[in-house]
């Protein structure tokens, strides 16, 4: 199991991103009808969530006891002394909700920001909240706050090429 996890699945997780950028922006060129554009970011949608989980709870080793971060500024001590390992980290849990932000607000027909951020946030408190009582990672609301800021910019992006198109 852990072969075709970490030869397949986290892989495949690390161009999930750049295929979800890839497919929304070429798709919005092509003048086909809006119901079957809809239906396939929506399919793209729940396949990247399925995604999601599966690298970040069903591809780890649980762990010996629950861990719990609750200072949501715990590790911006290490950013600001440019510790890599934080920084990556932190990109990290931004850039793995931004298309969820991009893909979220066709989902959701009413292309609210208010919509868009309350279901991110509540993506991201599900994934922490399974890594906890899983004991397949810890609880953090630092990646609470990073993954929200992910669905932010991911939604600034959506209304970017929304208006452009």
């Amino acid at each position: 199991m852990e072969f075709v996890l970490s030869h397949f699945v986290l892989p495949f997780s690390q161009y999930g991103i750049a295929i979800c950028f890839f497919i929304f922006i070429t798709w919005f060129s092509y003048q086909e009808t809006h119901v079957f554009k809809t239906s396939v970011l929506k399919g793209l949608l729940v396949s990247y969530l399925f995604l999601i989980y599966c690298v970040t709870i069903l591809s780890r080793t649980p762990l010996p006891d629950h861990v719990m971060y609750l200072n949501p500024f715990r590790n911006y001590v290490f950013i600001k002394a440019k510790d890599l390992g934080v920084i990556s980290e932190a990109l990290m849990n931004i850039a793995i909700e931004l298309p969820i932000g991009l893909l979220l607000p066709v989902f959701l027909r009413q292309h609210k920001f208010s919509w868009t951020l309350l279901c991110g946030f509540l993506i991201s408190l599900s994934v922490e909240s399974i890594q906890w009582f899983t004991k397949t990672g810890w609880f953090e609301t630092q990646d609470l706050m990073n993954n929200t800021l992910g669905v932010v910019f991911g939604y600034i992006a959506y209304r970017w090429i929304v208006k452009g198109k």
